[in-house]
């Protein structure tokens, strides 16, 4: 399975939980030393247990030490104000243990090592020095102390070298202290940049519109990205977490060729290979079957041998022909554009220089000006479309009447006698209506009713418009009962310059395409088998078609 984009997979531990760790490693270590001492009072081995302050010293330095334990473990807060106050009391506790048990002599003094050592690597280095400083004081104030209240050997240079001795022990553990802090820095930020680095790769497979697969050693899929699960079909999620084997089924090429070539990788990899696809396995395979191109990309230095990841980068070879086709078409387009427009100014001038020949021509001249006027009439109109594809399409979306729109539009198209308007049959409900770029529709039902005019027969009803409410989005439907279109011209119907008509210009029904999708709709011809004869566009319109609640809801209409 992926691993998230967020996932943590350097340095994941957190400063402040290494400091609470490290807290209560202290706090357990503080339990053991109070009981070991208490123990060994209980057991008449320590001079302490026969005064009524040592007893009381080191009971209440046990319940201090379960205390503090039990509020770093149920309780965490300051990591380092707990092991401060965990210090002084430290300090208090073995500088009463150490007065009572006879002073430095008693051989207790060492346990001024334990706070000593705690602040000199958990926390500053001036708190490790003041730490020490107090040690000295309390080593040396109790030397005074004994040698003023008692004559006799009192130990002025034990007292001092120990003195000494605490302040070099805190100045070179916070040292070392100080050299470790400043790794851990260095490691954390080189984790986060790792961390930062892992997330935009991520990120960046996670989106890929090529599929990638990443596969260990012995050939289990460690990582798919969304493109490689779409590309592969729902079967991947069989294969993500095991070991492929050439098991039989629709994927047994699939599971032989990764598992040869996970293990020829350290010898060398084909450069590609080609997979095709069954329809069943791919539901969202339109056409046939789906032909995939598999690039295996080995990492053979990055791991030792037999181990190193295997990387495969999988192209739908069908996506690759239509991203080409569209770069082609829109090389194409730039091109003609500029074309068309150094054409339309010469095309001008002969077409007016045309009708001015034709006013002082012989009549015997007249047909040879109609033709020439004809063609560049028709020059004109090619050189309108190429226009209107090749520059950038500005939306202008409005709602307004379905009847109303096509009514206008077979006003314009049909200006003639009442029985050429009867040829068209309208089958739309007046309270209709649609959030579209009006002048786009107007457009798309123009080229789709002149197309059904021109082949349709003089019958009335020839051409038929009709909406159709099927559930999400609504279909218009323009039919007639022409002799439809042959089967050899299906796949070329919509694309550029292409036309079965002397007269055509080819970019009618691509044009309607490429505005109907302008706005969110979809234009195309229906192959039912229901259909006896002519042919059948149908505008698949956007959800946002509706009917007018204010509206009653009239009879279906028929002209």
């Amino acid at each position: 399975m992926p691993t998230p984009p967020t996932a943590q997979l350097f340095g994941s531990e957190d400063p402040d939980q290494l400091a609470l760790k490290r807290a209560r490693v202290v706090c357990v270590v503080r339990c053991v030393l109070a009981f070991g001492l208490t123990a060994l009072a209980s057991a008449q081995r320590l001079y302490v247990a026969s005064t009524p302050l040592g007893v009381a010293t080191l009971i209440l330095y046990c319940c201090f030490s379960l205390a503090a334990l039990n509020i770093v473990y149920l309780r965490p807060g300051s990591a380092r104000l707990q092991t401060r106050i965990g210090v002084v009391a430290d300090l208090v506790a073995v500088a009463l243990l150490q007065s009572v048990a006879g002073g430095v002599r008693s051989g207790l003094v060492a346990l001024y090592f334990s706070p000593l050592v705690t602040s000199s690597l958990l926390l500053e280095r001036s708190f490790a020095l003041l730490v020490a400083a107090v040690v000295s004081i309390a080593i040396i104030g109790d030397t005074v102390v004994r040698d003023v209240v008692a004559a006799g050997d009192v130990p002025y240079l034990e007292s001092g070298l120990l003195g000494a001795t605490m302040f070099a022990v805190a100045l070179v553990l916070a040292q070392l202290a100080q050299r470790v802090r400043s790794q851990e820095s260095l490691v954390a930020a080189t984790a986060a940049e790792l961390n930062a680095q892992f997330r935009v790769s991520a990120t960046v497979i996670q989106e890929m519109p090529q599929g990638v697969l990443i596969l260990g050693a012995d050939a289990r899929v460690q990582l798919s990205n969304p493109a490689a699960r779409r590309l592969l079909g729902r079967e991947l999620d069989a294969l993500e977490g095991r070991t492929i084997t050439p098991n039989g089924g629709h994927w047994w090429e699939l599971a032989a060729l990764l598992q040869a070539w996970t293990r020829s990788q350290p010898g060398g990899l084909p450069p590609f290979a080609l997979l095709t696809l069954p329809n069943e396995a791919i539901p969202a395979a339109a056409h046939g079957k789906r032909q995939l191109r598999l690039r295996p990309v080995g990492l053979a230095g990055a791991a030792p041998a037999g181990e190193a990841p295997l990387i495969v980068f999988i192209d739908d070879l069908a996506e690759a022909e239509t991203r080409a086709t569209q770069l082609k078409l829109a090389s194409m387009g730039r091109l003609t554009a500029s074309i068309a427009h150094e054409i339309r100014n010469p095309l001008a001038a002969i077409a007016h220089a045309n009708a001015l020949l034709g006013e002082q021509a012989d009549p015997a001249d007249a047909r040879l000006h109609g033709i020439v006027a004809d063609n560049a009439l028709r020059i004109d109109r090619i050189v309108e479309d190429i226009l209107s594809v090749s520059q950038s399409m500005r939306i202008d979306p409005e709602v307004f009447r379905l009847r109303e729109a096509i009514e206008t539009v077979l006003a314009e198209q049909l200006p003639g006698s009442a029985a050429e308007r009867a040829r068209v049959r309208v089958d739309v409900p007046a309270d209709a209506r649609l959030r579209f770029d009006r002048l786009h529709f107007a457009r798309i039902v123009s080229n789709l009713l002149s197309n059904a005019l021109r082949y349709a027969s003089a019958a009335p009803g020839a051409v038929s418009i009709t909406l159709r409410p099927l559930p999400g989005a609504p279909l218009l439907v323009v039919a007639d009962d022409g002799p439809g279109v042959a089967p050899e011209h299906l796949g070329k119907l919509f694309e550029p310059f292409f036309t079965t008509h002397r007269k055509g210009t080819g970019l009618g029904l691509y044009l309607s395409r490429e505005l109907a999708i302008a706005n969110g709709a979809a234009l195309a011809l229906q192959t039912d088998a229901g259909e006896a004869r002519g042919a059948s566009f149908a505008l698949r319109l956007p959800p946002a078609a509706d009917k007018d609640p204010a509206a009653r809801p009239p009879a279906q209409e028929a002209t």
